[in-house]
């Protein structure tokens, strides 16, 4: 993603709308939920139309009310209802817009930096413990902040400490004329269609 599409998208989020309910920006604390309950939408896993009914309503709610909400006796029921509710509506429909909706929330720009290896603790925590380590912020703070206003945020705070640079524009072009170039030589080489 484009670092000026990237920052825009996260000063003004597109409106989502998934089996009904309108989806705020999701922030750091339903990403914890989901993990709490082992939504494979953070989790690894095989996803099924209930999990999307879930995190939709996961996403729908408040992190907390939807923390508490698991909880209640009420919850499988609540489940079932809304799944009755929604059982005229395109299901795939309606799961292509939950990916779309969860596309845009992990959105980031393509950035290169210093640092090599790869990290093994979920991501979830490394940007909870930027944001208040090296921003100071209250973890409750940092539990409801948007994910993409997170992400803007840790990356404004690198590029400022020099440890990532934005790709520029004449860059991304670049890359992607070199990967048309090297698809088209591996279809003369190896053959296939055009």
């Amino acid at each position: 993603m484009n670092v000026d599409n990237f920052f825009d998208l996260s000063d003004c989020p597109a409106p989502h709308i998934v089996f009904g309910l309108r989806l705020p920006p999701m922030t750091l604390g339903h990403i914890t939920v989901l993990r709490g309950i082992s939504s494979p939408y953070v989790v690894p896993g095989e996803i099924g139309i209930t999990d999307t009914l879930i995190a939709a309503l996961v996403c729908a709610n408040p992190w907390r009310d939807s923390e508490r909400m698991f909880h209640k006796w009420w919850f499988t029921r609540l489940v079932s209802l809304w799944g009755w509710r929604c059982r005229k509506m395109n299901m795939t429909t309606e799961s292509l817009k939950f990916t779309a909706y969860l596309n845009e929330q992990f959105a980031f720009p393509r950035t290169t930096g210093t640092g090599g290896g790869s990290l093994r603790s979920p991501f979830i925590y490394r940007i909870i413990t930027e944001l208040t380590s090296k921003l100071g912020m209250p973890y409750g703070e940092a539990l409801d902040t948007p994910l993409l206003r997170a992400n803007a945020l840790l990356v404004a705070y690198l590029e400022q400490n020099g440890k990532i640079e934005f790709e520029s524009r004449a860059e991304e072009e670049r890359k992607i004329a070199f990967r048309q170039f090297a698809a088209e030589m591996d279809r003369k080489k190896f053959g296939g269609a055009k």
